[in-house]
């Protein structure tokens, strides 16, 4: 990924975006994960990112620890409202610079190519 000024290009273009918003209208993070967890009617969202683990000498490990960054708690109807929305965005900038491949949506393709009947 390039970098610019030490920061990853699409963090840059996370920063940009959020330049209109002021500090009372929501805090920015960046996070390059999500675990859902539900209950009763209510999902949360977990929000994690991975940050430089140290030893304890102070050195930098050469592993990374992941970090809780956000926890939203939403309701059913606005996580579908989300849900719908995410499918609108994702579906128009695949249009644009194609489909987007992740290790999650690949195993999930490899588990449902193996559940169709084959002819």
């Amino acid at each position: 990924m390039s970098e610019v000024n030490g920061k990853p290009a699409n963090v840059l273009d996370i920063e940009k975006m959020m330049e209109g918003f002021k500090p009372s209208q929501g805090n920015v993070s960046y996070a390059s994960s999500v675990n859902i967890l539900s209950a009763g009617n209510d999902f949360l969202l977990v929000f994690q990112r991975p940050r430089p683990g140290t030893l304890a000498t102070g050195a930098l490990a050469p592993f990374a620890i992941i970090e809780n960054a956000e926890i939203l708690g939403v309701s059913v109807k606005t996580a579908k409202d989300l849900h719908r929305a995410l499918t609108e965005h994702l579906a128009g900038y695949e249009r644009i610079y194609g489909k987007i491949e992740t290790e999650y949506t690949r195993r999930l393709d490899d588990e449902a190519a193996h559940r169709r009947p084959q002819n």
